[in-house]
């Protein structure tokens, strides 16, 4: 019996997912030919540690596919390359990982040990850092910034214990950049809309790339009045990517651009 898969794959490093129907014909196939790779390449595959993961495809099904070649069953609550996959960045619990590092740092130090610039340098270059990453893609919600807020603030001022103290400055002066008298912390949610505005620009940069294509063709992206919008309603990610255009940080962006024809072959005057 001849079969035809059709089936697309996206590969980062040395990770690898395969898109193909709840098929056990079609899976038997897939790892035939990963099979054939691993004789003609000399690179094993450790099915162990892969995973089958159903989109709208019982779990019942998806264990018996799992039972079938050998490897584990998850859900989309699982983490691919340190992001969840599929979740809502507006919920709490999707910045629970981030906030329990944030708190499993602290536990590692002792803030009573630390002096003052000891604290500063380690907020300004661990706890400040930690959760980068998801603020390069999702929108930190207030409560979560507030929080993490917190807690730096609490370290720096040796607050993490039952000890009584005291804010010495507000934290919004904390915060401030050194020439304007403060101490160069930065604030959480302005480097989450500018990590957020780096897509804007990517997607406004000359270039092709597949997510480019992707979020072309399912929201038709286009200029009106020099604003970037989405002809087509996009789903929460690039629903909160796109609320900066209405924010100053983006009037500040497109005050220091410029547009330049070029050789005119990414340019239309009509």
């Amino acid at each position: 019996m001849q079969i035809h898969i059709r089936k697309i794959h996206l590969q980062y490093a040395d990770n690898t997912l395969i898109f193909i129907p709840a098929d056990i014909d079609q899976l038997v196939q897939v790892k035939r030919i990963l099979k054939w790779s691993t004789l003609s390449s000399g690179l094993h595959i450790n099915f162990h540690k892969s995973s089958i993961i159903g989109i709208n495809v019982d779990d019942h099904l998806c264990l018996r596919l799992a039972t079938f070649i050998f490897c584990r069953s998850d859900s989309l609550s699982n983490k691919y390359l340190g992001m969840p996959p599929g979740v809502n960045p507006s919920r709490i619990s999707t910045w629970k990982p981030v906030i329990e590092k944030f708190r499993k740092r602290l536990h590692m130090w002792k803030e009573r040990l630390l002096s003052m610039a000891g604290r500063l340098c380690l907020i300004k270059s661990v706890l400040t850092s930690l959760p980068i990453y998801f603020m390069s893609v999702f929108k930190i919600p207030k409560g979560v910034g507030k929080l993490l807020s917190s807690i730096q603030r609490r370290f720096l001022w040796c607050r993490c214990t039952k000890q009584r103290s005291f804010y010495k400055i507000q934290w919004r002066l904390v915060i401030c950049d050194k020439k304007q008298g403060g101490l160069g912390v930065g604030s959480l949610i302005s480097k989450n809309r500018a990590l957020l505005l780096k897509w804007i620009w990517r997607l406004s940069s000359p270039g092709i790339g597949l997510w480019k294509i992707i979020i072309s063709l399912m929201y038709n992206p286009a200029y009106k009045n020099g604003i970037l919008i989405f002809c087509n309603q996009p789903f929460k990610i690039w629903k909160d990517i796109m609320s900066i255009v209405h924010t100053d940080i983006h009037h500040v962006f497109t005050n220091h651009c410029k547009f330049m024809v070029g050789n005119d072959s990414l340019t239309s005057f009509c």
